[in-house]
C-alpha cells in the first residue's frame, strides 16, 4: 500500500519538480557514516545534524516519502500527524517528523524492499531474503541458470 502512495506521490514531485533537482547544486565532500547496528552511528548522525550550516540531513518525514517530500511534506505531516508514536518503540527515544533519520528506511523503499533492513522486519524470511545482502548469491544462481540452459540445450 505504502508503495503505491509513495509512486503516486513521485509521480506528481517529478512533474512540479524535476528541473529544479536537476539543478541543484551538491557539496563535494558528502559525509557517509556507517557502520554495524547499536555502534553509535545514530548518535554520531544527530550531533552533525545539529550543525546546520556544514551538514545536511534527511528528516524522519523525508524518510519515509523520499520520492515526494519536496512538494508533500507541508500537507503530509497535517495529514499524519496524529499517525506517529511520540517515541521509538525498540528504545523510547523520541520520534517526530522534523528528527534527523537515517537514509536506510528511503533506501528499503526506493528499492522495492531489497534491502538488508528487510530483514529486520521480516526475520523469519530472513533465509529468502538473504540474497539481496551480496552478488555472490546471484552468480550462484546464475551459474545454475546457465547450468540449465546448458542441458536444455544439450536434449534438443
Amino acid at each position: 500500500m505504502m508503495s503505491m502512495v509513495n509512486s503516486s506521490l513521485a509521480t506528481i514531485e517529478d512533474f512540479f519538480s524535476h528541473k529544479a533537482v536537476i539543478n541543484t547544486e551538491l557539496p563535494d565532500d558528502p559525509v557517509f557514516i556507517i557502520g554495524h547496528p547499536r555502534t553509535g552511528t545514530t548518535l554520531l548522525h544527530n550531533i552533525l545534524a545539529k550543525d546546520y550550516h556544514n551538514f545536511y540531513f534527511c528528516t524522519t518525514f523525508c524518510a519515509g516519502f523520499p520520492s515526494s517530500f519536496l512538494w508533500f511534506e507541508k500537507w503530509g505531516k497535517i495529514l499524519f500527524r496524529g499517525v506517529m508514536e511520540r517515541t521509538r518503540p525498540m528504545d523510547n527515544m523520541k520520534l517526530h517528523f522534523d528528527l534527523p533519520q537515517e537514509e536506510e528506511i528511503a533506501t528499503n523503499l526506493l528499492s522495492g524492499g531489497y534491502s538488508y533492513y528487510m530483514m529486520l522486519w521480516f526475520m523469519k524470511q530472513e533465509t529468502q531474503l538473504r540474497r539481496y545482502l551480496s552478488f555472490e548469491e546471484r552468480e550462484r544462481e546464475e551459474e545454475g541458470e546457465k547450468r540449465e540452459r546448458e542441458k536444455d540445450e544439450e536434449r534438443w
